[in-house]
């Protein structure tokens, strides 16, 4: 709380010195401008169960998510310059709607069973502060046992009205308050955001604890299930594998395929819950020729000549478009942890060197650094401060001098600070939370006066002066002035149209998808097959990322027709994708037909492992005892111990297929008896149950029956197709009941 009421108390100060990790994680815009389509229907995200996700919940929702994501991985790693890598933003993108989803489901559910969450639920949870949608609460305003402080959270609340009023009013006389206020703000943000996560935690808790109450195990089933795990096994195995058989030796009709298609008709391979596609992906990554490589060598050794000869060193690093900017201050190493080729290599630098230049294959850069200065500096700085803004300089300047000679001639601090409608109360700054190699100069600047030592100083910026009084100071540590040159090992434009010209060549000659798929190959060009691409599917505007990966999945699903080539897409974060997608099929029955490429796979291999079983089966059929298998050809022979029904599936080293029959086949067959032949997933196998024990463990019918239930819930909550934390039970129950439609790839871009 004491950073809530310092922001509320202080006059116009830097954001760096009151930047500690709280505020930190603002910087930053993750959010792309998606394009606002005219109808309702483009106007929406999706639907299930008949309630709409429209395009600007979705982004609002985005964009709290983000903001929320964004501060925990800054808490975490406690580094406030940490962001969000490009596979994290993709995966807020897709958790936005899966939750929207989860949540709609879980509400209708709810209602059904007369479940509500009442204002006392959400009271009591906050009093325990132990639901996860609180953890981020909890960093920012932490209870001194390390949780939720529930009445500093509600005093924030309650003030913040208030408090807005009247720092707005500050403002008007204080042209920095601006940027507290957003802060203040996005703070909110968080608190609202949080709430409603909580809302909708506390509905779903309710929901699984229904769930939990409805599942139970009687005593009869509690002992036949712990007989069956305890009741151990050995066997003498024979197993004849299935890849004995040559795959030449076997004849696929036309009528088996079909047969096996009837019987596996229900299988995820074949069942299509969503529409999809047949896709040839064509996706080209334009990368940098010798000649680009050339040039930005030579443009980077002037750099580093330059550098050598004393020259500015803001003026190098900007002439030189380097990637980061020059702060003229002496940094602690975690504002480099974004650039970690350049934090490894301070230590070993002198002041003055200049380290040649060099590639880093992690960001795709080429380097040159000279360390300008290396220091010892405090990292905490306990001071307080007066801030003085007038959009006269004279006057502002003026009045500082007056400010900070009274000061030097006894006057007291806080008497003066009162004057001019200020606390003048102390604080502590870690200024490492507040360096960053995005400072701007006023940043720097006040950073590095701050740290230079203690007493009282006249600090002038280009907004405001301020005038600083350093009590205290603790925690040296070693800082570093540093002129980075990082300029990324791009393509040229040159690059860039050779290649496009060169793929259009190629679909000129190659218009219809026959000739498409059959030459792209004699081009110097791989096909990825993507069968079966639904529009849930986001693999392509993620992994490729740009406009024209979304531009070309919208294509694919509203307007494009089996047979057809789409139109060439230039994608990526840079331009740094060529993407033309080839539709072999549309797929919009509840079944994938069995012309589909991946389900005539999938049936070939089944009909043909069914087709060899059969001929082992044949070859084998005198064998009426372990010895008789034992001599068969191509025969492997292992002893298998611990088989318990409810255990680990047999599973021979040799072959390491799990085999759930041949497990079945052992537990149902009697001590010194064989089991006959038996069809695995990878052999026929034959055995001699050698012996039969009951394991050591002893029957608990409650930790039994604890046990079965938790199983079963076990097996309902757990990872889907939707890609993460959507329950199985809630995705059977969107599919067969929800009516959903997902079009977020019309949205979904990077």
């Amino acid at each position: 709380m004491a950073a809530l009421q310092s922001i509320r108390s202080k006059g116009p100060l830097l954001m760096g010195f009151i930047g500690i990790a709280l505020f930190a994680f603002i910087a930053g815009d993750y959010f792309k401008v998606f394009d606002v389509f005219s109808n309702d229907n483009r106007q929406t995200i999706g639907e299930v169960y008949g309630k709409k996700l429209k395009y600007n919940d979705y982004q609002t929702q985005l964009e709290e998510l983000t903001l929320m994501q964004e501060f925990a991985k800054q808490m975490q790693t406690q580094n406030p310059q940490a962001t969000l890598t490009e596979q994290e933003k993709s995966q807020l993108g897709q958790q936005v709607w899966t939750d929207f989803v989860r949540n709609t489901t879980i509400k209708h559910e709810a209602e059904k069973a007369g479940l509500e969450v009442t204002e006392e639920d959400v009271q009591n949870t906050l009093r325990t502060g132990q639901a996860s949608s609180l953890q981020v609460l909890a960093q920012i305003f932490p209870s001194q046992q390390g949780g939720l402080d529930v009445a500093g959270f509600q005093k924030f609340i309650k003030e913040f009205d208030s408090n807005m009023a009247n720092m707005r009013k500050q403002a008007q006389q204080q042209p920095g308050m601006a940027e507290y206020i957003e802060q203040y703000q996005k703070i909110r943000r968080l608190c609202d955001y949080s709430l409603e996560k909580l809302h909708e935690e506390v509905l779903a808790n309710k929901f699984y604890s229904l769930l939990g109450a409805s599942v139970i195990a009687n005593k009869e089933i509690a002992k036949v299930e712990f007989d069956l795990r305890n009741t151990q096994s050995e066997a003498d195995v024979v197993a004849i594998p299935l890849s004995s058989i040559p795959d030449s030796q076997i004849k696929i009709a036309d009528a088996d395929l079909k047969k096996a298609y009837d019987e596996y008709k229900e299988s995820p391979i074949i069942k299509n819950p969503a529409r999809s596609a047949d896709l040839q992906v064509l996706d080209i990554q334009v990368k940098t020729s010798a000649a680009d490589r050339a040039a930005l060598e030579k443009e980077m050794q002037t750099a580093q000549q330059q550098l050598q000869n004393g020259a500015d060193p803001a003026t190098v690093v900007s002439t030189a478009n380097s990637n980061v900017h020059y702060v003229n201050a002496a940094l602690g190493k975690n504002a480099f942890a974004q650039i970690s080729d350049v934090q490894q290599n301070l230590d070993s630098m002198s002041v003055g060197q200049v380290k040649p230049m060099y590639y880093n294959a992690q960001d795709n850069t080429l380097n040159v650094l000279k360390l300008i200065a290396k220091t010892q500096a405090p990292d905490s700085i306990l001071y307080r401060a007066i801030g003085v803004a007038n959009a006269d300089k004279a006057k502002e300047t003026a009045t500082a001098d007056s400010i900070y000679k009274a000061l030097q001639g006894g006057a007291k601090f806080k008497d003066l600070a009162k004057k001019y409608q200020q606390q003048g109360d102390s604080s502590w700054i870690v200024a490492s939370q507040a360096e960053n190699l995005n400072m701007q100069s006023d940043d720097a600047t006040f950073i590095t006066q701050l740290s230079s030592g203690s007493g009282l100083k006249l600090i002038k910026l280009s907004q405001y002066t301020m005038i600083v009084e350093v009590l205290q100071s603790k925690k040296p540590e070693t800082k570093y002035n540093v002129a980075i040159v990082k300029r990324t090992l791009d393509f040229s434009k040159k690059t860039h149209n050779d290649e496009l010209n060169k793929l259009n060549m190629f679909l000129a000659k190659n218009r219809d998808l026959d000739s498409f798929i059959k030459n792209a190959g004699k081009a110097g060009y791989i096909l990825r097959p993507m069968d079966a691409y639904s529009q849930s599917n986001l693999q392509i505007q993620s992994q490729i990322g740009g406009e024209g990966a979304k531009d070309a999945m919208q294509w694919v699903f509203d307007n494009a027709k089996a047979g057809q080539i789409s139109k060439l897409y230039e994608c990526g974060s840079n331009n740094d994708h060529l993407l033309v997608i080839g539709v072999s099929a549309i797929n919009d029955g509840d079944y994938l037909p069995l012309e589909n490429k991946t389900v005539k796979d999938f049936l070939t291999r089944v009909v043909r492992q069914q087709k060899k079983a059969e001929m082992i089966l044949a070859q084998t059929k005198n064998v009426k005892n372990i010895n008789d298998a034992k001599k068969q050809k191509g025969a492997i022979n292992e002893m298998i111990q611990n088989v318990a029904l409810l255990g680990q599936p047999a599973q021979l080293q040799a072959l390491g297929v799990s085999e759930p029959r041949l497990t079945g086949a052992i537990y149902r067959t009697a001590k010194g008896q064989f089991t006959g032949a038996v069809q695995g997933e990878g052999a026929v196998y034959f055995a001699q149950v050698t012996n039969k024990v009951k394991g050591a463990e002893q029957f608990n019918l409650q930790q039994q029956q604890q046990q079965i239930v938790q199983r079963i819930f076990s097996s309902i909550v757990t990872q889907s197709y939707f890609g993460g934390a959507q329950e199985v039970l809630l995705a059977t129950l969107v599919q067969e009941q929800g009516h959903i439609t997902d079009n977020l790839y019309r949205f979904f871009r990077f």
